[in-house]
């Protein structure tokens, strides 16, 4: 299974694999706490920095701690579908939050059933349903002479995306549950490694 080879940066599967379990343990115990308003920056910012090569989070989001802690309430409690749908749908209307930094953070608040929707895995869904980027949009990457290849994204809504995001975790826990796979993160890391080979960028 590509999941085997996840590697995150210059480093190695293991130290990969184990530096991603204690951020989502990090963040998990964040939210066993009750979630202080007064730790939600700091926490969100742990994720960020995890996920975006030390990035911190959007001034938006820290405008708007509470704000944050519904979503993720939200996506924790599992509310209803249609409250978790409208949390996302919020959160993606802060300035400089997309789909990826928003299902980081929910894919460290249930890494068994959600998981990350980034650039690299949004490429290796590209041709599934509709193709070229219809059914599962493409996100966007930033630029670089290694990544100059990568299609340019499928820009949705932020009604839309929240929508596809709930069409691909259904996809993905479809798959977990016919393949009996541990958990949706698993899945994902595949989908990652496979989108991270250039060859299909160009497909």
């Amino acid at each position: 299974s590509e999941s085997r080879n996840y590697a995150w940066g210059k480093k190695s599967h293991e130290e990969s694999q184990k530096e991603r379990e204690e951020v989502a343990e990090k963040f998990k115990s964040w939210i066993s706490s009750g979630m202080p308003v007064s730790q939600a920056l700091d926490y969100a910012n742990l994720v960020m920095e995890w996920g975006f090569n030390g990035q911190k989070s959007p001034k938006s989001l820290g405008d708007n701690p509470k704000d944050f802690c519904d979503f993720i309430s939200a996506w924790n409690t599992k509310k209803s579908p249609s409250d978790m749908k409208a949390s996302l749908v919020k959160n993606l209307q802060l300035e400089e939050i997309g789909i990826a930094r928003s299902s980081k953070w929910l894919c460290f608040t249930n890494p068994t059933e959600f998981c990350i929707y980034d650039s690299r895995v949004s490429i290796t869904l590209r041709e599934l349903g509709d193709g070229g980027g219809k059914t599962f949009p493409t996100v966007g990457i930033r630029k670089t002479e290694r990544t100059k290849d990568f299609p340019n994204p499928n820009n949705r809504t932020s009604e839309k995306m929240a929508s596809d995001y709930g069409k691909f975790l259904d996809l993905i826990n479809a798959v977990k549950s016919k393949y009996e796979i541990a958990s949706a993160s698993e899945i994902e890391m595949a989908l990652f490694m496979l989108g991270d080979n250039p060859a299909i960028w160009r497909k």
